[in-house]
């Protein structure tokens, strides 16, 4: 399998961890289940004409939101009262949208 879009780190917004293209071995799909990833876009040429329709900067504006999510409910399961970085949230929001 060859990837149809990159893979990004799931906690670095920035880094990609695999690039669009990169066929994926065995290894590689451990691994991404080891940091939390559990879905990427493969390449099929059937659905080749999907590629029009996805855009990689909207999974890039994407992955601040799903990090500041996942630290918020991270520190919920370490304090009773965690509080939202709303500054940074609204940011994230924001770009995605």
């Amino acid at each position: 399998m060859k990837l149809a879009l990159s893979v990004y780190h799931p906690s670095l917004a920035d880094h990609i961890l695999l690039r669009h293209g990169y066929e994926l071995h065995p290894n590689d799909i451990a691994r991404l289940r080891q940091l939390h990833i559990h879905g990427f876009w493969v390449s099929y040429h059937s659905f080749d004409f999907l590629a029009r329709f996805v855009d990689e900067r909207i999974q890039v504006a994407q992955q601040p939101v799903l990090q500041h999510v996942s630290q918020t409910f991270d520190a919920l399961q370490n304090q009773s009262a965690a509080r939202l970085p709303y500054d940074d949230y609204c940011e994230s929001i924001g770009r995605l949208i």
